[in-house]
């Protein structure tokens, strides 16, 4: 089983998401453009392999695969700056500066459940 560590990184210009095999060190992928807003708007999901980020000034959530360039941006009601994953992969929760927790269905991005 191969170990890789994530790192978000965020600037003037855009941030990327960068995988790096833990044993070589060596540079797996690298999606530009990622720009994250905190060590808690970075998520990733084992199950399905993919690096969740809420996007710093959007309202958005990139959904990136490692192994594929572009990844998906799934568009938020409001800004999100905190994510989790479920253990069993199946929801992603976020969190937004005004109190309200979303819960989406990981695997199609719809929006199940809006808390207050």
């Amino acid at each position: 089983m191969q170990e890789v560590a994530v790192v978000c990184t965020d600037g003037e210009q855009g941030g990327s998401a960068v995988y790096i095999d833990v044993h070589s060190e060596a540079q797996l992928y690298a999606h530009p453009g990622n720009a994250c807003l905190s060590s808690h708007g970075c998520v990733f999901s084992e199950t399905h392999d993919l690096l969740l980020t809420a996007q710093r000034g959007k309202d958005a959530i990139l959904v990136n695969h490692p192994a594929r360039p572009s990844g998906r941006l799934y568009h938020t009601a409001e800004r999100v700056e905190c994510l989790a994953v479920s253990r069993d992969g199946v929801y992603l929760a976020g969190g937004t500066p005004r109190g309200h927790v979303m819960i989406w269905q990981l695997t199609t991005g719809e929006l199940l459940r809006l808390f207050p």
